[in-house]
């Protein structure tokens, strides 16, 4: 299973290169350049990013709504979604979630998470990736943290299929 996801990753790197004459991390432009190959309207982009903004901001309300099921609903429920928190990766959607539940025993613990700046590439009308700089205000500590997504759409709309988070806790006096 897992090396279907990595096969799928490399499937769209293929595609993206080959759509857009550009690799990931450059800015998938609204025009085409010779050879380049087709582009999405600007149009199929705003409405893509609108949703994925919609489904990350709809994640931190349940995060701080204390609603781990309803957090989990950004994910793609799969043995395959993989995540990365710092240098612990989790396989499947069933363990992310398992993973949650043990680390929040007390949902009271879990913390108010705002989400500081998104920032959404639509790649193709399947794929996307989107930067997240966010905060976690806790009684004691705060923490500031970067996510990087990869997210695709689905006939359930667009889901996180792979990412990474990294974060610092500043203490607070």
């Amino acid at each position: 299973m897992r090396g279907c996801v990595i096969r799928e990753l490399l499937q769209l790197t293929f595609v993206s290169i080959f759509l857009t004459g550009r690799a990931f991390g450059q800015e998938f432009g609204g025009t085409a350049e010779a050879g380049a190959g087709p582009t999405l309207s600007i149009d199929y982009k705003n409405q893509s990013a609108q949703e994925i903004t919609d489904l990350i901001l709809k994640g931190y309300d349940r995060w701080n709504a204390r609603d781990l099921d309803g957090y989990m609903e950004m994910f793609w429920r799969s043995s395959d979604l993989v995540y990365a928190v710092d240098n612990e990766v989790t396989w499947g959607w069933a363990d992310l979630r398992a993973e949650l539940l043990r680390g929040y025993p007390d949902r009271t613990a879990m913390g108010v998470a705002t989400s500081e700046r998104l920032e959404i590439r639509v790649l193709t009308a399947d794929f996307a990736t989107a930067v997240n700089s966010w905060s976690m205000q806790f009684p004691k500590v705060k923490v500031l943290g970067t996510s990087v997504v990869m997210l695709r759409k689905f006939s359930v709309g667009w889901r996180i299929i792979c990412g990474h988070s990294t974060s610092s806790e500043i203490p607070l006096n």
